[in-house]
C-alpha cells in the first residue's frame, strides 16, 4: 500500500476518491497487459475526515495486481496511469 501524509488547518476535512474501475498496466516493451482492482483506502474513500493542527493524518491506499502466467505477463515494465485524489474542504 501506498501512504500520504495529509495536514490542514484544524477543523478543516478532505475527501479522498480512488479509482472506481481497473486500471490497465501495458508493457513498456511490449503489448502485453496487466490489471490493477479492487482499489480501497483507510479512511475510506469519500469518508469526510477530520484535521486536528498540526497532526498529519495518514492514508494508505492499495489495490490488487491481477498477474497472469509467465507467458501472458512476462518480466519487465509496465506502465499506466491512475489518478488519486485529495480534496481539502
Amino acid at each position: 500500500a501506498a501512504g500520504f501524509s495529509i495536514t490542514g488547518d484544524n477543523d478543516a476535512s478532505f475527501i479522498i476518491t480512488i479509482p472506481t474501475e481497473p486500471v490497465l498496466l501495458t508493457q513498456v516493451s511490449g503489448s502485453k497487459t496487466m490489471q490493477v482492482v479492487d482499489w480501497v483506502s483507510f479512511p475510506a474513500a469519500g469518508s469526510n475526515i477530520g484535521l486536528v493542527d498540526g497532526i498529519s493524518q495518514i492514508v494508505y491506499v492499495g489495490a490488487t495486481l491481477l498477474v497472469g502466467n509467465i507467458n501472458d505477463n512476462p518480466k519487465g515494465l509496465y506502465s499506466g496511469n491512475y489518478t488519486i485524489t485529495f480534496e481539502y474542504n
